[in-house]
């Protein structure tokens, strides 16, 4: 059986804020973590293998999906 740990001890691991990890939670990106009440069990194993989404805004285009420098003129 797995290890289960609760979000607070997962936010320390991975660096982000126990809003991050509750919201990975729900969104599936930590895989296999049950609410239980007011909290999240966390499989130790499955913080082995997040996939972290990309953090800021996307670069802007100038409406061609292959350029990423805005129109010039």
């Amino acid at each position: 059986m797995d290890n289960l740990i609760s979000a607070r001890q997962a936010d320390k691991l991975l660096g982000v804020s126990r809003t991050t990890v509750s919201e990975w939670c729900q969104k599936g990106i930590i895989r296999n973590a049950q609410k239980v009440g007011a909290t999240w069990a966390i499989p130790v194993s499955s913080l082995e293998d997040i996939e972290r989404p990309k953090m800021g805004r996307p670069p802007e285009t100038n409406g061609n999906a292959n350029s990423l420098v805005p129109s010039q003129g």
